[in-house]
């Protein structure tokens, strides 16, 4: 997470101007891991903000390690 908000090296974060992390799934393996990434990215915001509001519904700031 920190390394997102440094500036310098170009990634979607600075692009896009996304600080905060309101949402986050462990997994142990990569595949799967990999497979769920792919699989919200195709859903609509509307879908992707259900989600969100299940386990965050303020949509407050997640402390990370």
């Amino acid at each position: 997470m920190i390394r997102h908000r440094q500036a310098g090296e170009p990634s979607f974060t600075a692009a896009y101007r996304v600080w905060r992390l309101v949402y986050v799934e462990i997994y142990d393996e990569p595949r799967t891991a990999i497979s769920r990434e792919k699989q919200i990215k195709g859903w609509n915001r509307a879908k992707k903000l259900a989600l969100i509001g299940q386990l965050n519904p303020t949509i407050k700031e997640l402390e990370c390690e």
